[in-house]
């Protein structure tokens, strides 16, 4: 697997294979997702992401073994065992460290498996701006013809905004908030 994928907890890279895949695939960040929201059960996320138990605890069992996520609390109701998950580190970083180099086939369809995840994040991402507007949000896309200079010094100003917003997070807060950048030329074909 190419690394275009990275994930980063404190000051460690998780390198597990398995749970690259999972994310590469779109429902283990779905899950890791979710649970940054709030502490989630196996049952919780099986119902919100319209996926079989079965399935949520596959998922759920590398999330654990790779140490992103942690149980927090366990229930015995019914006879059935339930389990709280929430994620393991404070500070989690998904990366996505496409190599524009890479030519290989196998990896570019990864990365496009990669780019319909992104949409699909930022569709949702708009339904909710829509949902409660009282909230801060805002949705802008701008198409221009420039200088590649140009875009090389915007993209050092636009490294120093992510900068800026990364530093408001709040351990405390009681949003989630998203924010989505993507600057690239138009009409590139590979």
């Amino acid at each position: 697997m190419s690394d275009n994928l990275l994930l980063t907890r404190d000051m460690f890279t998780v390198d597990e294979q398995d749970i690259k895949e999972d994310i590469l695939k779109g429902k283990a960040l779905d899950m890791l997702l979710l649970i940054l929201e709030e502490s989630r059960t196996n049952s919780e996320l099986s119902r919100l992401l319209n996926i079989p138990l079965f399935t949520t605890q596959l998922y759920l069992s590398r999330l654990l073994k790779a140490n992103l996520i942690k149980v927090d609390s366990t229930v015995i109701s019914e006879g059935k065992v339930e389990k709280t998950y929430s994620l393991a580190f404070k500070d989690l970083s998904i990366f996505n460290n496409i190599n524009l180099s890479d030519t290989d086939d196998d990896n570019y369809k990864k990365n496009l498996i990669m780019s319909q995840n992104f949409s699909s994040m930022v569709k949702q991402a708009i339904e909710n701006a829509y949902k409660d507007e009282k909230m801060p949000n805002k949705i802008w896309a701008y198409y221009m013809k420039t200088d590649k200079s140009k875009m090389e010094a915007f993209k050092k100003d636009l490294d120093e905004l992510i900068k800026k917003y990364k530093d408001l997070e709040c351990e405390n807060g009681t949003e989630t908030y998203s924010f989505f950048t993507v600057l690239a030329p138009m009409n590139r074909n590979k």
